[in-house]
């Protein structure tokens, strides 16, 4: 494989040096914002345990689209199932 020599740099092709940018104002300049406490941590919400069994193409399609529905989580959609049965029966 043949090595490309380098084009020859003209003054053209060649960055002049930036100027500095001007001092801003004391009072334009703002104080760093601190960044929000987290929330408090709910230990019934580490969700550290896998929960894994087989459902049917259907029930999963229609699980599936039900989370995407509300806009939660498939974990969260069968957290609240779960509550909601064990509330009615």
């Amino acid at each position: 494989m043949a090595v490309k020599k380098a084009a020859p740099l003209t003054a053209g092709l060649v960055k002049s040096k930036a100027k500095p940018a001007p001092e801003a104002p004391a009072a334009a300049v703002a104080a760093p914002v601190a960044a929000p406490a987290p929330p408090p941590i709910d230990p019934d919400l580490h969700r550290t345990e896998p929960l894994n069994f087989r459902v049917s193409p259907k029930f999963r399609r229609e699980f599936r689209i039900r989370a995407a529905q509300e806009n939660i989580k498939l974990n969260e959609l069968l957290e609240k199932s779960f509550a909601a049965y064990i509330e009615h029966s």
